[in-house]
């Protein structure tokens, strides 16, 4: 119970009174804070101390002449390239199967969400595997991809493939949260069009 804000009126227009907060509930409150301020702050040391440790261990002016070298200019053009050629076919792809899935009621929907979700969960090294073992030239479609003159491994492709399914699902999460909220209007707009 909020023991702060004040209450209305009683009965025939007394006015009624809080007791002033417990000690114990209100220790129990102080502890609850602080043990949230030091657990955030562990996640935030664990998430920030590698990037920092990146600019504390090279000085800024190495840095800044390494990531003007020719290995550093393609590995960033190459991930640009990826990361574009990813979104463009995790947007194009994804947002049908969003709505799809976001118009669904009932196990179905359940099903698919889990489903979508599923790579979330997946370690790396296991979802790594699973997607040499599906594309992969001993893999489930590897015969296929070879017939279509496909090369995946060490290329890419393989980028491609694995940022998308990596990346995927939290696109796929948002746009089937969001779905409901933009469809039916934009929807209503394009028939009255």
């Amino acid at each position: 119970m909020d023991q702060e804000t004040p209450l209305a009126a009683g009965a025939e227009g007394t006015e009624e009174r809080r007791l002033p907060p417990d000690p114990e509930e209100a220790a129990v409150a102080r502890l609850f804070r602080a043990a949230l301020l030091v657990t955030t702050g562990v996640a935030l040391l664990f998430l920030l101390l590698p990037i920092v440790a990146v600019f504390l261990r090279v000085p800024l002016g190495d840095l800044l002449s390494a990531l003007g070298s020719t290995a550093a200019l393609d590995a960033i053009r190459v991930t640009a390239e990826t990361i574009a050629i990813s979104m463009a076919l995790i947007i194009g792809l994804g947002t049908p199967a969003a709505y799809w899935v976001s118009t669904r009621r009932g196990a179905l929907r359940d099903v698919l969400v889990t489903l979508v979700e599923l790579p979330l969960v997946l370690p790396p090294a296991v979802a790594g595997i699973g997607l040499l073992v599906a594309f992969g030239r001993a893999g489930l479609l590897g015969d296929e991809i070879d017939a279509l003159g496909i090369d995946i491994a060490f290329t890419k492709v393989a980028v491609i493939l694995a940022v998308t399914f990596v990346a995927s699902p939290f696109y796929l999460r948002t746009a089937v949260a969001a779905t409901p909220a933009v469809a039916g209007p934009v929807i209503m707009d394009a028939l009255i069009d």
